[in-house]
């Protein structure tokens, strides 16, 4: 028989230690950028930091975490990598409920 197009698909695979979310790939730099969140794996090794502040009110307790209980450990992240080596060029990590949904690359007429 004939190889199929998908079967000729050469794929590689490489460790984030983060759960990729989104993948977009820019031709005129050759670089990916990655939405990512903590693995479920990362998240429980990261130390439980969360905070939650008690209601005056006598009501029980407010259990939203403070602004100050997110580590960077248990934070989404934005990830630019080089398209051949799968290297990270550069990142941030996104501020508390702070969630990448989507991602695009545009290229606008000079």
């Amino acid at each position: 028989g004939s190889a199929d197009d998908v079967q000729k698909l050469h794929v590689t695979t490489f460790p984030l230690k983060e759960q990729p979310r989104r993948i977009v790939h820019q031709p005129q730099t050759n670089t990916f950028l990655l939405t990512t969140e903590p693995s479920a794996a990362a998240a429980a090794a990261a130390p439980n930091t969360a905070n939650t502040t008690t209601n005056q009110g006598g009501e029980g307790e407010d259990r939203r975490p403070s602004s100050s209980s997110s580590s960077a450990t248990t934070r989404c992240s934005i990830r630019i990598m080089d398209g051949q080596s799968f290297e990270k060029v550069t990142g941030m990590d996104l501020l508390p409920f702070e969630v990448g949904m989507s991602a695009t690359s545009t290229r606008f007429k000079t």
